[in-house]
């Protein structure tokens, strides 16, 4: 997270994209197959609502040129879905001690 504060604008904008299109494919997946979708990740739901949150505040220095605002808004809608409410409400943990946010192997 502390090096997308200072990434250069080719770097945070593919993560912004990445990170965009995942959260849209999860409030997709959520929508059509229920919370239920998030158990293939590491993390439980509330701690892959604030990594996105926190990505979101890391590129903030660079949101004139990145995706922030879809970022936040998206992450809100996922929250939302999953009961959660405001993801800038979640209980904050630090980075250091966010699980990777990877799918589960099959």
């Amino acid at each position: 997270m502390k090096k997308l504060r200072t990434a250069n604008h080719d770097v945070t904008l593919v993560t912004a994209a990445d990170k965009l299109h995942n959260l849209s494919t999860l409030v997709r997946d959520v929508r059509r197959d229920g919370p239920q979708t998030m158990s293939r990740f590491n993390a439980p739901p509330e701690r892959v609502v604030w990594y996105h949150g926190a990505v979101a505040e890391a590129l903030e220095a660079h949101s004139a040129n990145t995706p922030v605002a879809e970022i936040e808004e998206v992450s809100a809608k996922l929250a939302a879905l999953l009961g959660l409410g405001d993801s800038n409400d979640l209980s904050v943990v630090s980075s250091e001690q966010v699980q990777i946010l990877s799918p589960q192997p099959s």
